[in-house]
């Protein structure tokens, strides 16, 4: 479809039942160039994503505030547009040119109103520059890049604490003028040392500000061959970017929105032959399939690092191939070659039965959902086949060249994360072992006999700022035990726990088969004669074990001990979470009020019997052991 006829028929849109609208989405997934998003996104601002064939139990907002010290507004259609594909529903506000020093540090400002989620915080090199800076002075350039460097810290530093939010910013490229100027090759080279200095500095908010993220410019220009700026739309209107490089940044943007969001990818499903190595391993054998170091070995090769670089990261890997397994099982084990190993899997499909029907068993197995899975395959039948039966399921067309494989697969930024934690470096044997305790469940005739055996050991402690991170990170990922979905930024659950508003419980799990780690969090608002629970998630790892029971009681048991005289807990309805949505009412809680997609639960304290199971034993940080 044309770009501006897409354009004319999103303009005319009218009635969100309106058949015609099925083919709008798919067309938008087609865009690709500044201008046509941008175009695009003009017109949608007018129309509610249910017009554009997004289902609203799917949808997703986003409040995102601009400042900048330049002028930014040409990033808000495009970033519309990449942000509605993804099914995500932002709404925007521009704070006025250069006002960056008066929205920040003004807790009554139109930003500080607008409560945003997300604050993206633009620079260019005038943020850091003195208006009439001399070449030769770098003492005086570098004392004033770090004293706006500071200011800026300290402004975001002190705004979280009004209105907690994330904040983007950017390293800041300079520009081919300011470059050239300087004519001594000596002082040029001093010059990128100071700014990288700076660029450095600013690239440490990430470590010191725990809601901060700081996208890094230069290294994205790298990639990129156009101009930084349109010089004329520079002195015209203080537009600081070219169009392509205000894509680059919502591109960015907007794969972060998705990560914040909980919307990241957790599984890559990979293919075999022609995929992880080059060749037909059942017809060749597994000694003359191409892997090395010559082409197109050597590509086979790097995409097996890069998949093992992704595993290292948290993702879970997972084969689904058409072999005899007894061969591919000697490949992975016994080629010189070969960098994935079999223990490098969570789980592999390897046999003749349908792709679309193995990978619904292996999201099942690994009990998580399909649209967390990424699959590639170099088959177009075989792509084509999962697309059209599961949709949930991302299929990335990695063409016919095994150079490009790897561009095709990580230029979409599907599974970035805000942050990894030292757990996702065990993802892939936690979910190996959830793939045993399955088999092992099938030699019971019954779940409460094999849940015995299990000898499951869950331990509740108060969250710190070690655990922290990783608490952030679950919330954002669960969607199914999630009873509310509710963002909490590391910023908010540290000032509250240090003010004794909010307590942030998190709980692990072990059993026979192993360590699962941290498995979810329960936000606690403590008032003096009664408890809410704001929010209680767990790992869907540990579905069906009875696991969020034993943790309830244990609350259960501390208000009481502190002579609380009831608990409060809110259950909000998502697209998700519907397998939860009597989890409040099972434990013996009422509802006391009900609006729209929330519900508000209690319990009067004490309670008689027990919500733990007998299969479980509880431990608290405080060295307690709770039995039933």
């Amino acid at each position: 479809m044309e770009i501006h006829e897409l354009a004319r028929k999103i303009r005319r849109l009218s009635r969100v039942d309106d058949t015609s609208n099925t083919d709008i989405l798919p067309a938008l997934r087609q865009l690709e160039t500044y201008e046509e998003l941008d175009v695009v996104g003009h017109a949608l601002e007018k129309v509610s994503p249910a017009m554009i064939g997004i289902q609203p139990r799917k949808l997703k907002t986003l409040k995102i505030a601009i400042v900048s010290n330049f002028t930014a507004q040409p990033i808000i259609s495009s970033l519309r547009t990449l942000l509605l594909i993804q099914e995500i529903s932002p709404e925007f506000y521009l704070a006025e040119y250069n006002q960056i020093a008066f929205e920040l540090s003004n807790p009554h400002s139109r930003l500080a109103n607008f409560k945003p989620q997300m604050i993206l915080c633009l620079l260019d090199e005038q943020f850091l520059l003195p208006q009439d800076w001399d070449t030769l002075n770098f003492d005086y350039i570098r004392s004033h890049g770090r004293e706006q460097l500071d200011t800026l810290y300290k402004m975001l530093d002190q705004f979280n604490t009004w209105q907690p939010s994330t904040f983007v910013l950017n390293t800041i490229p300079i520009n081919s003028i300011d470059l050239s100027s300087i004519i001594s090759f000596k002082h040029k080279a001093l010059w990128g040392r100071l700014w990288r200095e700076l660029n450095g500095r600013l690239l440490e908010f990430s470590e010191l500000l725990p809601s901060a993220y700081v996208l890094d410019l230069e290294m994205l220009l790298m990639n990129h061959p156009g101009l930084l700026r349109d010089e004329r739309m520079h002195y015209y209107a203080s537009i600081a970017w070219h169009n392509d490089v205000f894509l680059l940044v919502a591109q960015e943007v907007a794969s972060l929105s998705r990560a914040y969001l909980g919307l990241s990818k957790k599984c890559l499903v990979l293919d075999l032959d022609n995929t992880l190595w080059g060749g037909v391993i059942g017809d060749d054998g597994p000694a003359n399939i191409q892997l090395g170091s010559l082409y197109p070995g050597n590509c086979f090769v790097n995409l097996q690092r890069i998949a093992k670089r992704l595993k290292q990261q948290g993702v879970i890997l997972a084969v689904c191939s058409k072999n005899e397994f007894s061969i591919v099982e000697e490949a992975l084990e016994n080629h010189p070659e070969m960098l994935l190993r079999q223990t490098d899997f969570s789980i592999m499909q390897v046999n003749w039965e349908p792709k679309n029907e193995n990978i619904r068993y292996l999201a099942n197995q690994l009990n998580i959902g399909l649209d967390s899975l990424v699959f590639i395959d170099d088959s177009p039948f075989e792509r084509q086949l999962v697309a059209s039966t599961i949709p949930e399921v991302t299929v990335i067309d990695i063409g016919t060249e095994p150079a490009l494989y790897l561009n095709s697969l990580l230029e979409t930024g599907y599974f970035n994360v805000l942050q990894t934690t030292e757990i996702d470096q065990n993802r892939t044997e936690m979910y190996r072992m959830q793939v045993e305790r399955k088999a092992f469940s099938k030699s019971f005739s019954s779940p409460e006999e094999y849940l015995k055996q299990l000898e499951i050991c869950v331990n509740i402690f108060e969250a710190d700022e070690y655990s922290m991170p990783r608490l952030m990170q679950l919330n954002l990922r669960t969607n199914q035990f999630n009873m509310t979905k509710n963002q909490y930024t590391e910023a908010y659950n540290l000032q509250n726990q240090k003010e004794g508003l909010v307590s942030l419980l998190g709980f692990t799990c072990k059993d026979r088969f192993g360590q699962e780690g941290i498995i979810g969090g329960v936000w606690i608002n403590k008032q003096p004669n009664h408890w809410v629970i704001q929010n209680f998630m767990m790992s869907c790892r540990v579905f069906s074990r009875k696991i969020e029971y034993a943790v309830l009681q244990y609350i259960v048991d501390e208000a009481t001990r502190c002579r609380i005289q009831y608990i409060e807990a809110e259950y909000r309805h998502t697209s998700k979470n519907h397998i939860v949505s009597d989890f409040y009412t099972n434990a013996g809680f009422h509802m006391i009020r009900q609006e729209d997609e929330h519900t508000q639960y209690r319990i009067n304290l004490p309670i008689s019997g027990s919500l733990q199971p007998a299969w479980i034993q509880v431990r608290s940080e405080k060295g307690e052991m709770h039995n039933v």
